[in-house]
Formats: C-alpha cells, sequence, structure tokens
C-alpha cells in the first residue's frame, strides 16, 4: 500500500513539473506567457517526482544558470525583472482593452504591482559581491 502511494505522489508532482515545463515552454513562442518561473516550479515538482528532467533543466545552456541563481542566491537578472513587470503591465492593460469588468482589473492591476515591487527587491547575479566589497 505504501509503494503505491509512493509511486502515485511521484507521478503527481512529475505531472505538476510537466505541465509547468510546458508553460514554460509555451512562453517560448507566446509573448506574455514566462518561461524561467513556469520552469523553476517545474524543477521543484520534478526533484519531488524524482524525475531526471530537473537535472536537464538545471544544466540547461540558455535557462540554467537563472534557474540555478534563484534555488541558489535568490536572484533574478535586472533584464528578468523588466521582462517581468513589462509582461505583467501588458497583461493589466489587455485585461481593460479586453473589457474586463473594472474590479478585476483593479485587483489584477493591485495584485501585480505587488508582485513587480517584490521582484524588483531581489538581488541581482553579483549584487552581494558588490556590495560586499569594501568601498574606497
Amino acid at each position: 500500500m505504501v509503494d503505491v502511494m509512493k509511486r502515485s505522489s511521484k507521478l503527481f508532482w512529475r505531472a505538476l513539473g510537466y505541465a509547468c515545463l510546458a508553460i514554460g515552454a509555451a512562453g517560448i513562442l507566446l509573448p506574455l506567457l514566462p518561461t524561467t518561473g513556469p520552469w523553476i516550479l517545474a524543477v521543484v515538482f520534478l526533484i519531488k517526482g524524482e524525475d531526471p528532467m530537473a537535472s536537464k533543466l538545471l544544466d540547461h545552456p540558455r535557462f540554467g544558470a537563472p534557474i540555478r541563481a534563484w534555488f541558489e542566491r535568490g536572484e533574478i537578472s535586472r533584464s528578468g525583472k523588466i521582462a517581468a513587470s513589462v509582461g505583467m503591465a501588458l497583461a493589466v492593460v489587455s485585461a481593460a482593452f479586453l473589457g474586463m469588468p473594472p474590479v478585476a482589473v483593479g485587483v489584477m492591476a493591485v495584485v501585480l504591482l505587488g508582485v513587480a515591487l517584490w521582484l524588483c527587491r531581489r538581488p541581482e547575479p553579483g549584487q552581494a559581491a558588490r556590495s560586499a566589497s569594501p568601498r574606497r
């Protein structure tokens, strides 16, 4: 019974991981969908599901470094912060343009503004090394 539960738990985490991987892959082609964020979640879920794809994502030549920077030091590149913030702003503008109720657009704007502010406060790669160096 325990073996069945463990196997189904692995399948659950793997399914979530591959769903996030698919969303991130779609983000390569669709400008408003993110890529690195869903792939960070994919790595978390795939590690829980003991899937070797997690290692492949961490070693990916283009996306591996930002994912590792997030896991190891909580860093987000400046270009990543800008792209995410612009994407969130475009999502709010698109929602308003598509006629979503003003209350929904307002809630969306407040939540995404909070996320953007949080993103801006995250360290950037190399920032810790620069702040630790003595000033002259």
